[in-house]
């Protein structure tokens, strides 16, 4: 029936060995990353206990509109969630510096001051400081989205840390890195080429002048006026057009040398034209070499041992295999458009993981391609057989691309299997008991399934989809 690839790896209903795979936003009212649930009416809210009611104006569930939506003795505040009232005559009646006797004698809490964080409604004092009972920016370096960016001071306020930021105001003080990368959230040199004088931006870092991406940035270089987008720097010649009445040679005009294979059919045992140097070799890869390696354009036999043993398309060694290749990680596959990282077969691709890939794609032999959306629920399982291992995001979007009922079919196909085959409290699928046994927990998730098991209906029902 339906096979999971981690240990146990019997079920890909099953995500992360034994926990239900179920959409981020599962707690009831703003979920569980306190994302709202968008809604259009309060029939969508049915199922949200703590958020039964929807707000028009927000369309997203929440608490209250009104007061006899709160249970008794409570009222619904602007924050749109029931607060408990108490009767009083003066301020000394409510009990907490916090509080105040409001217009309509009861207690209300003081505008600034809190008992609880739901008391805190001004988006920049979101936190209740319990010690002063006041609306505070933060307690701790979670509220300020967590301690690798931005920490929480003694006075309670968010504060960038050095060298971190979310936006180029962050940066503005910093003059050698005044720049922000908000995908790493690092203050930087530059993010774009024209904050260099040289024309062009590296990895954050503007490129020292003869450094560069394109003929443009070689403009103002005198005698070099093209790119060898290979090396990266400014050179006189990439071909030999670019050489009236001569060759191009490592970049630089001359009066001879070969152009292609064909000059070198009067040189035996060098059959290849090495155009960068406009020579005759024995050899560019080590597909020109029966059995060896190309090294420095001789074949070798025995394999390579260090790069200095590899040229050409393939110029790292592979130590484990003895072989030459494009690359050992994505960092040799920095400079190839389209390809930047590296595959296990030493290759430079455009992905290895869908996280590398778009919304709505997942990586494919080394390719970003689209995944459909309103798929069943047997296409969402077909689509997680396919995914890696090790790749969580290519699950994620084959579960995010199946229509609501598919997801809603798989999900309780999930359920019914994790509660026929517990994974904690030392049941038959918990890795942390004593007693644990992979053939019997395989066999429990098996029989589950399987015609006559406890869970073969609704399985069947997600396969039929």
């Amino acid at each position: 029936m339906l096979a999971h690839r981690c240990l146990p790896a019997f079920l890909i209903l099953v995500a992360a060995c034994g926990s239900v795979r179920r959409d981020d936003n599962t707690n009831p009212g703003t979920g569980s990353g306190s994302q709202p649930v968008s809604c259009s009416s309060s029939a969508q809210c049915v199922n949200e206990a703590t958020a039964p009611v929807c707000d028009p104006g927000s369309s997203t569930c929440v608490q209250c509109l009104h007061e006899e939506q709160c249970p008794t003795g409570e009222a619904c505040r602007s924050d749109f969630q029931c607060h408990g009232t108490k009767s009083c005559a003066k301020d000394d009646d409510c009990g907490s510096t916090a509080s105040e006797c409001g217009s309509e004698a009861t207690c209300v809490v003081k505008e600034g001051r809190c008992t609880t964080d739901r008391d805190c409604i001004d988006p920049l004092h979101k936190r209740c400081d319990a010690s002063g009972l006041i609306c505070v920016g933060c307690l701790t370096a979670g509220d300020c989205g967590g301690g690798e960016v931005a920490t929480c001071d003694t006075s309670h306020a968010c504060r960038m840390l050095p060298g971190r930021c979310r936006s180029e105001a962050d940066c503005a003080r910093s003059s050698n890195v005044p720049h922000c990368n908000v995908e790493y959230f690092s203050c930087v040199q530059c993010t774009q080429d024209t904050h260099c004088t040289s024309g062009l931006c590296q990895s954050g870092v503007c490129a020292a002048a003869g450094t560069c991406q394109s003929d443009a940035n070689c403009a103002a270089v005198s005698g070099r006026p093209r790119c060898n987008t290979s090396l990266h720097q400014c050179v006189q010649c990439v071909s030999n057009s670019d050489c009236p009445g001569a060759q191009c040679q490592s970049g630089v005009c001359v009066a001879s040398g070969c152009t292609s294979d064909s000059g070198c059919t009067g040189t035996p045992g060098r059959p290849r034209c090495n155009t960068s140097s406009r020579q005759c070799v024995q050899c560019l890869s080590s597909n020109d070499c029966d059995g060896g390696t190309c090294q420095s354009f001789t074949c070798v036999a025995g394999g390579c041992t260090g790069d200095s043993s590899c040229s050409g398309s393939t110029p790292r060694c592979d130590t484990s295999s003895r072989r030459c290749v494009e690359c050992l990680g994505d960092t040799d596959c920095r400079y190839a458009t389209g390809r930047t990282h590296c595959s296990t077969n030493r290759q430079c691709v455009q992905c290895t993981l869908s996280s590398h890939c778009g919304t709505g794609q997942n990586c494919s032999s080394g390719t970003c391609q689209t995944t459909s959306t309103g798929t069943t629920c047997s296409q969402i399982v077909q689509c997680m057989q396919a995914c890696p291992s090790t790749d969580t995001s290519c699950d994620d979007n084959c579960y995010g691309a199946g229509s609501p009922t598919a997801q809603s079919l798989l999900d309780s196909a999930l359920q019914c299997i994790v509660n026929a085959c517990p994974s904690t409290g030392g049941g038959v699928c918990d890795q942390s008991s004593s007693t644990y046994n992979t053939t019997t927990c395989r066999d429990c998730y098996s029989t589950a399934q399987n015609s006559g098991g406890a869970c073969y209906s609704m399985v069947l029902a997600c396969l039929q989809n």
